[in-house]
């Protein structure tokens, strides 16, 4: 329970709140045992460390007034912490601001908000390898190599970030497929003899007689797609990061598996057209500048920021979800609770009582984790329409600054 991350003084104003979670039996938390004890005393900005920021919702849209309120805030922040890096070195870190929510839209409504703001926020959220556009001109390039006389498939290596030459469309007025084919392969011919010095037709022929991982690295390090996908240096190092993933992942099948041209490219088609799920490499972040990120509360667990904004408060943690259906198995019988036209319908295993009391020390334990992400400040939003049992109802504990 000794905390080397927080603020001593922002520990000493939750401690009411976690006081209260561990009456209530939401947290295993006895104040004389479990209080968590601080040993560092940060930043001194003569500003509260723990805020409350109040808004009014309405019933077009129960987040009016949030986002203005929490963007504003945000960037107030930044602006304490830009200007304090001036005079202090500051940890990569203690330059991060974060805002904290439960889903994945939660965090594109934020990102869209901040956008239209012109507010530069980034997100964790995971990407998918296989979507990603390195993957995507990876099959476009196997995809060519396969056909190699295939108008469709030769446009679209033509255009992609392996080759990116832009193809003047007045060129196929009265062209047929055959005519078309050879203009396509004539800019790829210039291309391929500019980059590597070889025709198309000669790697087509390598594409078929030598190993193909090796064939496909060499073009790739010949044209540099990074380059043509982005100017920006850290999109580039992402784009490279990923593509050499992708081929960490087929040379992990070369070990089971003889790989060919064919082979790799049906499993990347396999992959992106049926969404297979795979993260994409995030890079080392080691930034200079204040940054501001939002993420989930769950993928911030063993993380740290120098601020925390939770937005997002208000949502009834007292009761089941809406159209919910809950299930759990006593003694080999199986109680169950469903809603059916906004009617709770459950059978004699179902405890509702006990299951509600499981909802509200979950909420707790995922509260608790986002408090204590926050090194030296902690912002809530409170939601003064909305009267429900929440989160809030826990924060409304701790004495704070409005």
């Amino acid at each position: 329970n000794i905390n080397y991350r927080t603020d001593k003084r922002l520990l000493k104003d939750f401690e009411p709140m976690f006081e209260l979670l561990g009456d209530k039996k939401y947290l295993p938390y006895d104040k004389k045992k479990d209080i968590l004890i601080g040993i560092k005393e940060n930043l001194d900005f003569n500003l509260p460390l723990v805020e409350k920021i109040s808004f009014v919702s309405t019933k077009q849209n129960e987040q009016d007034g949030l986002y203005d309120k929490l963007l504003k805030s945000v960037c107030a922040r930044r602006d304490e912490l830009i200007k304090l890096s001036q005079s202090k070195k500051l940890s990569s870190t203690e330059k991060t601001i974060a805002i904290l929510v439960r889903t994945n839209s939660q965090i594109a409504n934020v990102m869209r908000e901040a956008k239209a703001r012109g507010i530069l926020i980034e997100s964790d959220a995971a990407e998918n390898l296989y979507q990603l556009q390195s993957t995507l001109d990876l099959c476009k390039l196997t995809s060519a190599l396969i056909n190699p006389y295939n108008q469709l498939y030769l446009f679209d290596l033509l255009v992609s970030n392996n080759v990116n030459i832009k193809y003047p469309l007045e060129d196929l007025i009265g062209l047929n497929e055959e005519q078309h084919v050879a203009k396509i392969i004539s800019y790829l011919d210039d291309y391929f003899s500019r980059t590597m010095n070889k025709k198309w037709t000669e790697i087509i022929q390598q594409a078929q007689q030598m190993p193909i991982l090796m064939v496909l690295r060499n073009i790739y390090e010949a044209t540099m797609p990074w380059k043509t996908f982005s100017p920006d240096s850290d999109k580039q190092i992402f784009y490279r990061t990923n593509y050499e993933m992708i081929f960490e992942q087929l040379s992990k099948s070369n070990t089971r598996n003889y790989l060919t041209l064919d082979s790799v490219n049906q499993n990347l088609l396999i992959a992106i057209t049926a969404h297979l799920e795979s993260n994409a490499r995030r890079l080392v972040d080691a930034h200079d500048y204040v940054k501001i990120i939002c993420t989930t509360i769950h993928k911030s667990k063993g993380l740290e920021y120098d601020s925390v904004f939770l937005p997002f408060t208000y949502d009834n943690i007292g009761s089941f979800k809406r159209n919910s259906i809950e299930a759990i198995c006593v003694d080999d019988k199986l109680g169950y609770y469903l809603t059916l036209n906004n009617e709770a319908i459950h059978n004699d295993y179902f405890d509702c009582k006990n299951e509600t009391l499981e909802i509200c020390r979950e909420e707790s334990r995922v509260l608790y984790v986002a408090m204590t992400r926050a090194i030296n400040k902690f912002v809530w939003f409170n939601n003064e329409s909305k009267h429900e049992f929440s989160w809030a109802t826990f924060l409304g504990e701790i004495q704070v600054c409005q």
